[in-house]
C-alpha cells in the first residue's frame, strides 16, 4: 500500500494489525512492530485515545517480532511474538518477563471471556 499522495503536513493514515471485541466488550487493540521499534507519535495518540474513550474499558498492547518481513514473504506467526508493554487505566505498563501473545491473550480470555 502506498500512502504517500495521502501525506498532510507530515501525518500519514494509520492502521490496526489487530483488533478484538471480547463478549463484555472489552477492547483489545494490538500493534505489531519490528523489535526495537515503539508504537510513537500520532499513532500513539490515536490508539490510546480509542482505548481511553471506549466506555467498556479496553487495552492497547506493543506486540514485537523480530524478522524482518516484505511484501510476499512468508507471515510471521503473531502467536510467538513477545507482548513488550500495554496501555490500559491511561498509561503504559511494561513487562519485566517476556510474555507470548498466545499466552498474554489466554490470559485475559479468562477475565473478559474473549473467544
Amino acid at each position: 500500500m502506498d500512502f504517500d499522495k495521502l501525506r498532510d503536513n507530515g501525518i500519514f493514515p494509520s492502521d490496526i494489525d489487530m483488533l478484538y471485541k471480547c463478549d463484555d466488550n472489552y477492547l483489545i487493540i494490538g500493534e505489531i512492530k519490528l523489535q526495537g521499534y515503539r508504537i510513537y507519535g500520532t499513532q500513539e495518540k490515536v490508539l490510546t485515545n480509542i482505548i481511553d474513550q471506549h466506555k467498556d474499558g479496553g487495552v492497547l498492547i506493543e506486540i514485537h517480532h523480530t524478522e524482518r518481513v516484505q511484501d510476499g514473504a512468508e507471515s510471521v506467526d503473531v502467536s510467538k511474538c513477545e507482548v513488550a508493554r500495554a496501555y490500559f487505566n491511561k498509561k503504559w505498563h511494561e513487562y519485566s518477563q517476556p510474555l507470548s501473545v498466545l499466552d498474554w491473550m489466554q490470559g485475559l480470555q479468562k477475565k473478559h471471556m474473549c473467544v
